[in-house]
């Protein structure tokens, strides 16, 4: 508490002299006592409320562990299995080296709508494919022999080469045919290759033009 004393003289200052409750005061000018007051003012007392709830609402009761709802977690997806079909074409799967093309072709008067074949002749004396297997299939099978259309008595060779090792090779000219059914069963790697032999007019390669035909040639697995 503060009491303001003004000082006799005109002009002095005004001085504010805290006075502590329930002791007397002095006034520095007049050196007297000054008796306590008979009563010391009072003021309200001011409590900070702890609820928010508005006057005359009953507040809600804090909900307890039990009244919570809890959801059960998602079951994880069943895993996607991956699995290989029970055939493929190779004309289907891309080759990862050398070249080879998908068509349909005849050799010995059938028709293969599903056949794989590389262009030889004199000039460009071999064509090659390799496939990644993945050790995934166990046979190759397909019909292989010189296309109906490629120039006459060429002679092509077939051969089948699983991871750098030749399983299978025809010597085969134009009316000829010969079926192939072999276990590619823990191969990586596949190579298909055809090359020239002879024959047709080796005076200009353009004259000289066999199709090394892989008839329907496919992957099974058993």
């Amino acid at each position: 508490m503060f009491v303001l004393l003004a000082a006799a003289v005109t002009g002095t200052a005004t001085l504010l002299v805290p006075v502590l409750a329930g002791e007397p005061s002095r006034s520095p000018a007049a050196g007297g006592e000054i008796k306590n007051p008979t009563e010391s003012p009072s003021f309200p007392l001011v409590t900070e409320s702890t609820s928010a709830t508005p006057s005359g609402e009953t507040p809600s009761p804090e909900p307890t562990a039990s009244e919570f709802e809890f959801s059960e977690s998602p079951s994880p997806s069943p895993a996607i299995e991956t699995t290989t079909p029970p055939e493929q074409y190779l004309g289907e799967i891309d080759e990862v080296a050398g070249d080879i093309y998908a068509a349909k072709l005849a050799v010995n008067g059938t028709t293969y709508p599903h056949a794989v074949y590389d262009s030889v002749s004199k000039c460009t004396s071999d064509g090659s494919a390799e496939y990644d297997l993945g050790r995934q299939w166990d046979r190759l099978t397909a019909m292989v022999g010189v296309s109906d259309d490629s120039s006459d008595g060429v002679v092509v060779q077939f051969e089948v080469i699983a991871d750098g090792r030749n399983i299978a090779t025809r010597k085969l000219k134009l009316g000829q045919e010969a079926r192939l059914d072999l276990s590619v069963k823990g191969v990586l790697r596949l190579k298909l290759k055809t090359s020239y032999l002879q024959g047709g007019d080796t005076t200009r390669c353009t004259r000289t033009l066999a199709k090394g035909v892989w008839g329907d040639a496919k992957l099974i697995t058993t």
